[in-house]
């Protein structure tokens, strides 16, 4: 685990992941990370709310449904997000997921995602053609 996460934080940053997906979790990190902003209530979700200018309309709808009126504590702790992704796109690759589909899913580039599986160790299933 990374040094500035910690337990309590990362509850919260696993249960908004749940709710709204990494993608968009990464998105909430880079717009308010180190900050405390509240959650709107399901009848003040509106496209004009900065938070849905942060993550869109209908992943602040699924925020307001589930944590409403309250405040979060959004850590600065993307580069833990950025490798739990990671994980999961190498994971994902190994089980056969194409390029294409992990460039929709994880909202990179695919050179980006080339990127990400050139710089990890990957699970060596493939046999040799040597």
């Amino acid at each position: 685990m990374v040094k500035d996460v910690t337990a309590s934080t990362l509850t919260v940053l696993l249960d908004i992941i749940s709710i709204i997906g990494e993608a968009d979790a990464l998105k909430l990190v880079a717009c308010y990370g180190g900050q405390t902003p509240r959650i709107p209530a399901l009848r003040n979700v509106n496209k004009d709310h900065p938070m849905a200018q942060c993550i869109g309309l209908e992943k602040l709808t699924m925020l307001a449904k589930e944590k409403g009126g309250s405040w979060l504590y959004v850590a600065k702790c993307d580069r833990w997000l950025r490798k739990k992704r990671n994980i999961n796109i190498v994971s994902d690759y190994s089980d056969g997921t194409k390029v294409d589909e992990l460039v929709q899913r994880y909202q990179l580039s695919d050179r980006q995602i080339w990127n990400i599986l050139g710089k990890t160790d990957m699970d060596d299933r493939q046999q040799s053609f040597f």
